[in-house]
């Protein structure tokens, strides 16, 4: 019982790195667009947000996202283009 509670938490957490991964480098491919465009993307004021059931976030190891130099973890709520979200 031990290794398939240990093994299901490998794969877990395999998954959530493949997702930050893609987020990643959808965030450098959106830096690169912005230098060509004489564009600045603020790292430290970048934010980013998990939506999900309260299950689902629960399950969630501590995941952060890198942009740039900075280390960006969720917030539970954010703002875009004056429209306000939550995660829950």
């Amino acid at each position: 019982m031990i290794h398939k509670f240990t093994s299901h938490l490998v794969r877990k957490t395999a998954e959530q790195l493949a997702v930050v991964r893609n987020i990643e480098d959808c965030i450098r491919d959106i830096r690169f667009w912005m230098l060509n465009n004489d564009l600045k993307l603020n790292d430290d004021k970048t934010e980013f947000l998990v939506i999900g059931t309260s299950q689902q976030l629960e399950k969630l190891d501590n995941i952060s996202v890198r942009v740039g130099d900075s280390d960006i973890h969720p917030v539970p709520i954010a703002r875009n283009l004056s429209s306000w979200f939550d995660s829950r």
